[in-house]
């Protein structure tokens, strides 16, 4: 008798497992805006993505730079980020880091 009972609470359970796994409510697809790329003079590429309905400016910067682009001065990217940590002629290491 107990086999049988602890065979059904398995199955129930299982069951109402499976149940919220299966109703789970199915998520809306996700779609970019249009957008306009354009090349400046000075060879940046832009990629503008107008959305007149959210108040809000958002930039974001890819630079070719790192390691990758090194050649034969490997080490070069990696030891002018750690000097900047420092400061420079020109700057202290306060107004780099703002």
């Amino acid at each position: 008798m107990m086999k049988v009972s602890n065979r059904l609470l398995i199955v129930f359970i299982s069951s109402i497992i499976c149940l919220g796994v299966i109703a789970q409510p199915k998520t809306a697809s996700f779609k970019l805006p249009s957008y306009v790329k354009f090349t400046l003079p000075n060879g940046l590429t832009i990629n503008l993505m107008e959305q007149h309905e959210v108040p809000m400016i958002t930039i974001a910067a890819i630079v070719p730079a790192g390691a990758i682009y090194d050649g034969d001065k490997n080490g070069l990217a990696s030891l002018t980020a750690e000097s900047l940590k420092h400061g420079t002629k020109g700057y202290t290491k306060n107004q780099l880091e703002e």
